[in-house]
């Protein structure tokens, strides 16, 4: 499962218009129960772990080699 969160399956292209990350640090111990056993938290100094929320807007969303007219236009956000 961890390789497949490396690489798309496939070639995407897209233009974002807006993009919005907002980056926590929050105690280790409040977040390391909560993730899969086969991630790992960033952390800093052994204390602090990291969220991050982010939030993008996409124009003209579409495998590559696809035309524009066949893209989506959307707001995502991802945690």
């Amino acid at each position: 499962m961890v390789a497949s969160l490396k690489n798309h399956p496939f070639a995407v292209k897209a233009f974002f218009t807006n993009s919005t990350v907002l980056t926590f640090a929050i105690p280790k111990e409040e977040l390391a129960h909560r993730i899969p056993k086969h991630l790992q938290l960033d952390t800093f100094k052994d204390k602090w772990a990291f969220v991050a929320v982010a939030m993008v807007q996409t124009k003209d969303l579409r495998p590559k080699g696809l035309p524009k007219f066949m893209g989506n236009n959307f707001f995502f956000n991802w945690l």
